[in-house]
């Protein structure tokens, strides 16, 4: 019961980036920034990247294999283009639901639409740019957006690229892989002891901007 409270206690909010100090060194420079990356960055980033996972996993679990087989590939990169902006996601969450939508029949170029529209645009972003310029100036954004997205998967389809999102492993991980494991698992776990459930929770609910 005491580890839960603990590991349940009110958190200390993860620090915003800031300058090293005036006068700072090579080495001091480099030893501020590693310190940020591995400590403030890890704690901003890591509910969202977990997030997306499992946002992907359930999107696995929820289709069948085939089901997006039936739309046309032109059909789908609209779809996914306006499906991505309320999605509020940034690159590194959307690859890996991307990633399960192409396993289950999207095509490369839709895949390559979602991951353009969704990162560059979202509700909140819209809101503001309602409230300060307009609806006028939301809607020519938002048309911006989803056609950029759109014509460069619909260029994709039509050379017949293949964008490289899932790539079959033909051989099993080595120590190389492994040890990328090891290190951000133990990155992910010393985050998640320094900041309790409830700072991950809160990263997502009231994220702090570094």
């Amino acid at each position: 019961m005491a580890v839960a409270i603990a590991f349940w206690r009110t958190p200390a909010r993860p620090a915003r980036a800031t300058a090293p100090p005036p006068g700072s060194t090579p080495g001091q420079r480099l030893q501020h920034g590693l310190a940020f990356s591995v400590g403030p960055l890890v704690d901003h980033t890591l509910p969202w990247v977990a997030l997306g996972l499992v946002a992907a996993g359930l999107g696995v679990a929820a289709l069948h294999s085939g089901t997006l087989d039936a739309l046309p590939a032109a059909l789908q990169v609209p779809l996914t283009a306006v499906v991505g902006i309320p999605l509020f996601v940034c690159a590194t969450g959307a690859t890996p639901a991307a990633a399960a939508l192409a396993e289950h029949g999207l095509s490369s170029g839709a895949a390559l639409s979602l991951l353009v529209a969704g990162p560059a645009l979202n509700l909140p972003a819209l809101a503001v740019v309602r409230g300060l310029f307009g609806r006028r100036a939301a809607w020519i954004l938002t048309a911006v957006v989803v056609g950029v997205a759109s014509t460069a998967g619909w260029l994709a389809v039509a050379l017949h690229l293949h964008v490289p999102i899932v790539e079959p492993t033909a051989s099993p991980p080595g120590v190389l892989e492994w040890g990328a494991v090891v290190v951000l698992a133990g990155l992910a776990a010393r985050s998640v002891v320094r900041q309790g459930a409830r700072g991950v929770v809160a990263q997502i609910v009231e994220p702090v901007e570094s």
